[in-house]
């Protein structure tokens, strides 16, 4: 630990923000982005035909001014005066209506379709959405406003805050923990900000979260929240942290025990030894890996064709169940990673002490007195060329050779189970400890589960 009790030496500290900060150029070129997409919505006769009354708002970390350096994008909602229904069944054809001709621009779809618009390297995710005068009334994307809003007004009191928002973010990219979608399972941009105007800074932050055990309760209202409430609620979220604008809701509540759990452990070695690499714009840029063996299913489909996160969230569930079915059948599995580039390609990896396991498998079978099954279960083991036993309960048992490889029980397993929306092939490749396994030099990552910042700060890692 640093010499006066502090966390993160004043060198480093200044060092990692030298590399985060947005810059004024990074402002006034999104800023210029914004006023474009803003006055292609204000001057949009279909909407002013469409729809009585509407606003157009800059939100999310550009307008809060907590954008890293490294996201050159803007998010702008367009505030409908009209039913969240009509907001559905309109906004993409009034957005297409404001933006064509105007505006180079994509369609995105998650709880409603919402457009990007990419200009010169910068992005703008415009958002349609009810014009909602109280957060309570909000769901899901629509409380964004209200979240900008409260962080802006914080941090209009506490404007030193802003630098801290960055460290905890770059430190959240940097152990692979920051994101609320489904490929990630953490910490929102919007909860790390909250946590850092409830803790008071980055290294406040860091040490509360160093002493975290689940469940986790950190009431961020000033007792305005109901926590046995949002513990019912969200019984099965490792941390609750009320949202501040709408007690009622967990902020919290796409983290997972797994990213929890990250947090906690990276923000007790960082307590122990303060490192550069904890911080994502300062990691070095190859990681050494050690790999495990395993099996990897390479997958190939139009991905881009489906919502981001039901292709990642349609992956993990893939893995799980291969995981369980292949520990099931008898091999030494541990655990499993996954990857999309959302694109083309998806993978599955299963790691493995070996990607062979015993050749005898054992089988449990009826009482003796169970005539006709006992008579049937022994006739089967023996013709296997296998065993037959009595137990001392009376019970048999038996075994029998093994010939299966872990490709050929992976192939079985995919079989009966629901690949990623937009699959149309797959092949399963077997990869030793270590030796390359014939697919893509990127997804090497994925045979390694040991985060690469804890290889480099505890690892001896050199890059």
């Amino acid at each position: 630990m640093a010499s006066g009790g502090s966390v993160l030496p004043e060198d480093l500290r200044s060092r990692v923000l030298e590399r985060i900060r947005p810059t004024r150029l990074q402002f006034s070129m999104l800023g210029r982005l914004y006023s474009l997409v803003a006055r292609a919505l204000e001057e949009c006769e279909d909407l002013r035909l469409s729809i009585p009354a509407y606003r157009v708002e800059l939100v999310g970390s550009a307008a809060k001014g907590t954008l890293l350096r490294d996201k050159w994008e803007v998010d702008v909602f367009l505030l409908l005066e009209a039913r969240r229904e009509e907001v559905r069944r309109l906004g993409e054809s009034l957005l297409r209506s404001c933006l064509e001709g105007r505006l180079p621009y994509y369609f995105k779809y998650s709880e409603h379709p919402y457009a990007t618009v990419s200009l010169m390297g910068m992005q703008a995710d415009v958002v349609p959405a009810p014009l909602a005068v109280d957060p309570r009334d909000a769901v899901g994307v629509e409380r964004t406003p209200f979240h900008t809003r409260y962080v802006r007004s914080r941090l209009e009191e506490k404007p030193w805050l802003v630098d801290d928002i960055l460290l905890f973010k770059s430190f959240l990219k940097g152990i692979g923990v920051y994101g609320a979608e489904t490929r990630v399972g953490g910490f929102s941009g919007y909860l790390a900000e909250v946590l850092i105007i409830h803790y008071g800074g980055f290294e406040e932050t860091v040490k509360a979260a160093s002493s975290w055990r689940p469940p986790v309760m950190v009431d961020t209202t000033g007792g305005k929240a109901d926590l046995d409430m949002l513990a019912r609620r969200y019984p099965d979220s490792p941390i609750i942290v009320p949202d501040p604008v709408d007690p009622s809701r967990n902020t919290a509540a796409s983290v997972t025990p797994k990213r929890l759990a990250e947090l906690v452990h990276a923000a007790n070695i960082f307590l122990r030894k303060p490192s550069p690499t904890f911080f994502h714009a300062l990691q070095p840029g190859e990681p050494c890996r050690r790999t495990l063996p395993g099996v990897m299913v390479l997958m190939s489909g139009n991905y881009s064709d489906h919502p981001p996160d039901s292709v990642w969230g349609r992956l993990k569930r893939l893995g799980e169940r291969l995981y369980r079915a292949t520990k099931a059948r008898g091999y030494p599995a541990l655990s499993y990673s996954f990857y999309t580039d959302e694109a083309l390609e998806a993978a599955v990896y299963i790691h493995m002490e070996s990607p062979s396991r015993y050749p005898i498998e054992g089988r449990l079978g009826p009482p003796t007195w169970d005539r006709e099954r006992a008579t049937r279960f022994t006739e089967k083991r023996l013709g296997e060329g296998g065993w037959v036993w009595i137990g001392d309960d009376g019970r048999l048992s038996g075994a029998r050779p093994y010939t299966g490889s872990a490709a050929g029980d992976v192939e079985r397993a995919l079989a009966t189970l629901p690949l990623p929306p937009g699959t149309r092939s797959y092949k399963v490749v077997t990869c030793p400890s270590t030796g390359p396994c014939g697919f893509p030099s990127y997804l090497e990552a994925l045979r390694d589960p040991t985060p690469p910042w804890l290889r480099h700060v505890l690892g001896g890692c050199r890059s």
